[in-house]
């Protein structure tokens, strides 16, 4: 009897400690659970935290700031150049006249078809073109003003220079005309290309002698040198 009493409380005693270490093994894998649960959270909080902070705070402003300021410098630097090519061959031939006053003789404007027959400047090569020569052929005072195409500078000044040497070699002109062409120019400055032919003529004793006719022709073609400096430099 003794030795069936003892077995049972064996028994009842294997039952509980059974027990209690099942529930201590539930208890550790909640708690597992719970601490893995935790971690996750955080570590996404974390990181959307993190990247917010990012893209709000340093790849919006400073992109946002970078093209605003490269859209206003190219805005500036853009409008200084078309303030530039805002001066049109007419504005230049106005300022000129205005230089010479009583001294400008060219009254005959030359449209572009005319100065491609008389000075062999093709209307393809210009933008622009201005042009007047003298009503009376007693006179050889011209002015020509070109705003060169892309690319065509150098066949407008080559053109003139041609012109220039056929009348000054090739050509019968007055005696007292002689000076004017000798000191003729062809001026280029950027895309404008210029022959400048100007200004009165000298008394007796300066038509009597040929160097001072010479430099007297080039002092009234500086006028006009003078003046287009002053517009596109």
């Amino acid at each position: 009897m003794r030795r069936i009493k003892f077995a049972v409380m064996a028994g009842v005693l294997a039952a509980s400690l059974a027990m209690t270490a099942c529930g201590s093994r539930d208890k550790a894998e909640d708690t597992t659970n719970q601490t893995t649960g935790a971690t996750v959270e955080t570590t996404t909080e974390s990181t959307d935290g993190t990247t917010g902070a990012t893209t709000d705070g340093t790849n919006g402003e400073t992109t946002d700031g970078t093209t605003e300021g490269t859209t206003e410098e190219t805005t500036e630097e853009t409008t200084g150049a078309e303030s530039k090519e805002e001066v049109s061959v007419e504005d230049l031939a106005a300022a000129i006249k205005e230089a010479y006053g009583d001294m400008y003789l060219p009254s005959m404007q030359v449209d572009a078809e005319m100065a491609k027959e008389m000075y062999g400047v093709d209307t393809t090569w210009h933008e622009e073109f201005f042009g007047e020569i003298p009503m009376m052929s007693a006179h050889v005072d011209m002015l020509l003003i070109f705003k060169a195409a892309d690319g065509h500078v150098e066949d407008i000044e080559e053109a003139l220079a041609n012109y220039r040497d056929v009348q000054i070699n090739d050509s019968m002109q007055y005696p007292s005309n002689m000076p004017k062409l000798q000191a003729s120019v062809v001026k280029t400055y950027d895309d404008y290309v210029f022959f400048i032919m100007l200004g009165g003529y000298p008394d007796d004793q300066q038509t009597d002698d040929e160097e001072l006719a010479l430099q007297y022709a080039e002092e009234n073609n500086q006028i006009a040198i003078d003046t287009i400096e002053n517009l596109l430099k």
